[in-house]
């Protein structure tokens, strides 16, 4: 393994991790909004129209030439932000708010084995015997670590869930696929600029409702769109170039960990043994699955394709 492909694939990792730990402040931001008098198809079109807004500003002052207009490549996009993103981010805040935060997530992060499955069977991408020995192992640890406040007030609220995991699972694996040659950040400039304009046309806030926010609302929709949206859309993309499917997804599991240390450190709830317990065997499993034997006489594989098809 050269010093090159190390340090390239190193990256990618930090930038997944990265972009994980920013999703992971999701739930804290949508209890925030959801107290503060926000439904989650109004603070879904805020979240998304803000984030495009100061994307747009910054790439057309600074990233001007960077825009791509090839037709193909836009249309993947929107698909990308129409179908992958705005659709499975409206079913997880659809289903948080007739679950409890931990049963969402939950549901959520069965993500990783939907991903390393379809990516076996739709492209031939091993799973290797670590990989496999690590996703039940995986599973076992987000059940102790996520276990806890497990509320269900609508049973149709648990299919959103398993939904949400399903479509982000089908986002992730087309992003893989689709977005080579299209610059991280100007990709997801389009993809959250299509699911924008979708998610506003389903909600269509009225300015009547956006004047009566509090502030509470706001800061719960300026937190969304920067620590939650902007910087992790760009993040996991720019990840994603250099990391196959379900290496990414696994590193996402991040994720989780960082949403229950946000909730214990910013909403007051208490952290336990088992939560903890299960925390360190998500991450001994992550080191497990993603370890990569060194093979100094042996090439690199080469990263997983991203064409366009």
């Amino acid at each position: 393994m050269s010093e090159r492909r190390l340090s390239r694939h190193a990256i990618g990792r930090i930038e997944v991790v990265a972009a994980a730990a920013g999703y992971g402040f999701l739930g804290v931001f949508g209890k925030q909004a959801y107290a503060a008098g926000l439904g989650p198809g109004e603070f879904l079109t805020m979240r998304f129209v803000a984030a495009a807004a100061i994307l747009w500003v910054y790439v057309l002052v600074a990233r001007r030439s960077a825009l791509v207009w090839d037709r193909r490549k836009i249309a993947a996009c929107a698909a990308l932000g129409v179908f992958g993103y705005a659709l499975f981010t409206s079913l997880y805040f659809h289903a948080l708010k007739d679950l409890s935060a931990s049963l969402t997530s939950l549901l959520l992060y069965t993500f990783p084995v939907m991903v390393t499955i379809a990516a076996r069977v739709l492209f031939g991408e091993p799973i290797g015997w670590k990989r496999g020995v690590a996703l039940p192992i995986v599973a076992a640890g987000l059940v102790m670590l996520l276990w806890g406040d497990i509320t269900v007030h609508n049973w149709v609220a648990v299919a959103l869930g398993l939904g949400s995991a399903v479509f982000y699972s089908t986002y992730i694996l087309a992003s893989s696929r689709w977005l080579r040659g299209v610059d991280s950040m100007i990709a997801g400039l389009y993809i959250m600029t299509a699911a924008a304009i979708a998610l506003f046309a389903i909600a269509h806030p009225s300015i009547e409702q956006l004047r009566g926010l509090d502030a509470r609302a706001w800061t719960a929709v300026a937190g969304i769109a920067l620590v939650s949206t902007l910087g992790p859309l760009v993040l996991f993309l720019r990840g994603l170039e250099k990391l196959s499917s379900p290496e990414a997804s696994i590193l996402s599991l991040v994720e989780p960990m960082t949403a229950v240390l946000s909730a214990t450190v910013l909403l007051g709830e208490r952290l336990s043994f088992v939560q903890v317990l299960g925390g360190a065997i998500i991450l001994g499993a992550m080191a497990l699955s993603t370890s990569r034997p060194a093979r100094p006489d042996s090439p690199d594989p080469a990263p997983p394709s991203t064409a366009l098809q």
